[in-house]
């Protein structure tokens, strides 16, 4: 079974809605956890607020993206129908009785991967936690992730960043890249509007206290590989 990846985009009607959203979303993360272990194909997934007019839903999982998101719907339609109160042009009715129009708004608003790494490619959910438990991991550490917006200066420079991105993938730099950073599981990157790169990460088995100001190795690592960056971080506003 292959992984798969997603990046949602949802709409936020105003400034105000996304601060709604980032105080109303929290409370339902238990529930939503709860539905993704019982569905068990779920890596990963998390919210970020990423403007005053973005919600990203951002989540690695096994296999193919409709019966996830059927599953989503059935089992944790209420988190959703309370983000869609904040969202423009939302499907009709609740999630969980209109499963297949959720779906389908689903598909309309992905942003698709321009290119995705993972270290565990080919593994499912059930496999790395078989794993893990074969090598006595423990839930000792915390995962770091972030994001970050690499914008364009305009459209032939954004068409060069999409060049000099297609290569390294192509070359296999940015896997050899990311697999010399230690701790990182995930690395996405899927074009943003139209003149914009959003890098995704996902570090993994870091100490979990790192102090104010500090900055994840991974995150380090990464700079002294592809350099410096002027870009903006989005911070996570739930795992």
């Amino acid at each position: 079974m292959t992984q798969s990846h997603l990046c949602l985009s949802f709409p936020l009607k105003s400034a105000a809605d996304a601060k709604g959203v980032a105080l109303e979303l929290p409370p339902s993360m238990t529930d939503l956890f709860r539905a993704e272990d019982a569905i068990g194909t779920v890596h990963y997934s998390r919210f970020t607020v990423l403007s005053d007019r973005t919600l990203l839903f951002l989540a690695d999982f096994d296999g193919d993206l409709e019966p996830l998101m059927l599953d989503l719907a059935k089992r944790s339609g209420p988190v959703f129908d309370l983000i869609f109160k904040h969202v423009n042009d939302a499907p009709p009715g609740a999630v969980a009785n209109n499963a297949d129009a959720f779906v389908e708004w689903v598909a309309e608003h992905l942003l698709n991967p321009a290119y995705v790494y993972s270290a565990y490619p080919g593994r499912t959910v059930k496999e790395i936690k078989t794993m893990a438990a074969a090598a006595s991991v423990k839930g000792a550490t915390k995962l770091l992730p972030f994001l970050v917006i690499l914008p364009a200066k305009g459209r032939l420079a954004f068409a060069e960043m999409q060049l000099i991105l297609r290569t390294m993938g192509m070359t296999g730099k940015v896997d050899r890249d990311m697999d010399s950073v230690g701790g990182c599981g995930h690395l996405s990157m899927y074009q943003y509007l139209r003149n914009a790169i959003l890098v995704d990460l996902l570090p993994e088995l870091l100490p979990p206290a790192l102090s104010e100001g500090e900055s994840p190795q991974a995150e380090d690592d990464l700079r002294a590989l592809w350099g410096p960056t002027h870009s903006r971080t989005a911070e996570p506003l739930f795992d």
